[in-house]
């Protein structure tokens, strides 16, 4: 993969759930050049090849991808990171030394990811808002429903200000235009209800979630 700092951003989207899905077709469509990364021992669906269907339309995409996160790193001006709180302390640890200040990495959501990031790799700029871009779900290896893309999305960095923070602001919000800046990453983990609405979802449809088992999905 070639990039050039003065030509369209090269995006690296990490990780393998719904979000990393979304964000390769999206990202794709939009006109990135787009590099997938899982961690090593994990395929990728049909070679890195993704069928949709939703929001963004529906067809294909093909995309580039690795198992080596310096790689997927090296070349990447913009990071997409939708991963959950779960992985992150254990990618930000073994992405640490391989992060410069050219580096912006947006966690969707963050989870107080900028927090993280910042205390494990602080030469990079870390940005995160307060909910995934999209309502999205794999249904079958190498295939994405996203169903509804977001509207609104509170955008913070850590750091919060200066030249580095006003970068990661512009890239981020040419690659999702919905982005709205605010006070810092601090403010945009707050704004994520995901944590206050998601358990009475769960535990108002246990009966589905046990009678439909992998088929239940909460959106429905």
């Amino acid at each position: 993969m070639t990039t050039s700092r003065d030509s369209t951003p090269t995006v690296t989207v990490l990780g393998g759930g719904n979000g990393s899905h979304a964000a390769v077709v999206d990202l794709t469509v939009k006109g990135y050049d787009v590099t997938w990364w899982r961690r090593p021992g994990r395929d990728f669906p049909n070679g890195g090849t993704v069928q949709y269907s939703g929001m963004l339309g529906d067809g294909t995409v093909t995309v580039a991808t690795t198992n080596s996160l310096a790689g997927a790193l090296a070349a990447a001006d913009l990071v997409i990171a939708p991963l959950p709180a779960t992985a992150q302390h254990d990618v930000l640890t073994a992405a640490a030394e391989l992060l410069t200040s050219d580096h912006v990495v947006a966690w969707l959501p963050g989870t107080f990811a900028t927090w993280l990031g910042h205390q494990l790799a602080p030469s990079a700029t870390h940005l995160e808002v307060g909910t995934l871009p999209y309502l999205a779900r794999v249904t079958a290896p190498g295939t994405v429903g996203i169903p509804v893309t977001a509207s609104r999305l509170p955008t913070g960095s850590i750091p919060a200000t200066g030249d580095r923070a006003d970068r990661a602001h512009e890239l981020f919000a040419a690659a999702y235009p919905s982005a709205v800046r605010v006070t810092d990453g601090f403010d945009a983990a707050l704004a994520n209800w995901g944590p206050v609405i998601h358990p009475p979802l769960i535990v108002h449809n246990l009966g589905a979630i046990q009678s439909l088992g992998e088929r239940f999905d909460i959106h429905a």
